[in-house]
């Protein structure tokens, strides 16, 4: 998946604050506090980005991996279903207009 470090950042935030709020929210005594990973900073998310733009293209033509890059910054419906698309794909499984009628599956995808 693809995504600008910055937004990538900016979401590990919202998730941060969203878990926090919900176990309040539902009585559920918060544990600990949320936190990002060490991996979840603006910096290290810059530094990974780079190297992968780097070593997909190694990838792809040295290996001849078949490497698929999906736009995250696509509505969480679209990237589930680019996601599902692809899988299904790679598996021979019939992908033609994948269903997202579970909205659970793209609420408790959406809070990644």
């Amino acid at each position: 998946m693809d995504l600008p470090p910055h937004t990538s950042y900016e979401r590990i935030l919202a998730r941060i604050e969203a878990e926090s709020r919900m176990s309040e929210a539902e009585g559920k005594k918060v544990d600990r506090r949320k936190f990002h990973h060490m991996h979840e900073t603006p910096e290290t998310l810059a530094f990974l980005q780079e190297q992968f733009e780097d070593v997909i293209p190694y990838a792809r033509d040295e290996l001849g991996l078949d490497i698929v890059i999906i736009d995250a910054t696509e509505p969480i419906e679209n990237v589930v279903e680019a996601m599902l698309v692809t899988i299904g794909s790679r598996f021979n499984i019939a992908s033609h207009g994948v269903p997202m009628r579970d909205q659970r599956l793209l609420d408790g995808l959406a809070k990644r």
